[in-house]
């Protein structure tokens, strides 16, 4: 679905993503979309709507190379039409659903206006490297957050997670928080780890075969194939070796490998809300007898 500016008179905001995968491109949902648009199509976009110094600032940005643009010439950006009669809350498992890269961000926000007869500004500009695309008025974690806005996080999930899930149990309960958790600690190293400690939880019984238990169990939750169980779990063992470096020799966690990391933790966690163990009754225990390890 390519880029066409609405000509209507509300306020369109456009997001450019990073970290998404290309086959997002048409998704709808709501008042949102995602579609594409060459560089040099957004570059006049941004220069009609504001001035000609913004859009050489649009362009250095584009052209560092740590962001994680799929194709840079051809942007996928995200549009979002603000609407008050959308102010329900959102189903976390949705948003998850939806998103097949949990660490989709936006890394340049702009707004237009159709004021009847030309595009202007529409009143937003901002260069936002790391913040995550997501819903407005529901939640948009970030790698860097203030003390402030990690407390609103807090409050905002006590606030709403009775009702994303209605009634539910302690264990999935602080399994989906620590999730949550790990986009505000700011450093991929305490990220990572923090993540393992979910499949940790879930399936380890003992301090024997830790590595062997969480990427096994993991896979077989995550396929029924076995080719692919096979792939699973020796790509969670190697993540899981990283891990061993840097906790045993400090060695830098790659960002790639938290992305891959965070990926497979949310599967997870969907895979455990279709399977019925958001319920307040779910036997967790069964979990962890998923491989035998006792012969």
């Amino acid at each position: 679905m390519h880029f066409q500016p609405k000509l209507t008179n509300h306020r369109n905001c456009l997001d450019v993503l990073a970290c998404v995968d290309p086959s997002m491109e048409g998704f709808t949902f709501r008042n949102f979309t995602i579609s594409s648009i060459s560089i040099d199509e957004l570059l006049c976009l941004v220069n009609h709507i504001t001035k000609e110094r913004e859009t050489e600032h649009l362009r250095m940005l584009l052209n560092q190379h740590a962001l994680h643009i799929p194709d840079r010439n051809n942007l996928l950006i995200q549009e979002f039409i603000p609407s008050e009669s959308l102010s329900e809350c959102y189903d976390f498992s949705v948003m998850l659903h939806l998103y097949k890269s949990s660490d989709i961000y936006s890394c340049y926000s702009t707004a237009y206006r159709f004021d009847g007869s030309a595009l202007s500004f529409g009143g937003n500009l901002q260069i936002t490297h790391y913040e995550h695309a997501g819903f407005p008025d529901y939640v948009q974690p970030k790698y860097f957050l203030t003390n402030e806005e990690k407390l609103s996080f807090s409050s905002w999930y006590e606030k709403y997670h009775p009702q994303i899930f209605g009634e539910t149990n302690s264990i999935f309960k602080q399994i989906l928080r620590t999730y949550l958790d790990s986009f505000l600690l700011g450093k991929i190293g305490a990220e990572y780890i923090y993540l393992f400690t979910i499949p940790e939880s879930l399936f380890v019984t003992g301090n024997k075969n830790i590595k062997s238990q969480i990427s096994l169990n993991t896979a077989t939750i995550l396929s029924s194939s076995k080719s692919e169980q096979l792939q699973i779990a020796e790509k969670l063992r190697s993540l899981y070796r990283s891990r061993s470096e840097f906790v045993h020799n400090a060695k830098v966690i790659d960002q790639e490998d938290l992305f891959t990391l965070r990926e497979i933790i949310r599967q997870l966690l969907l895979i455990l809300v279709d399977l019925g163990y958001a319920r307040p009754n779910a036997d967790f225990k069964s979990l962890k007898k998923v491989v035998d390890y006792s012969t």
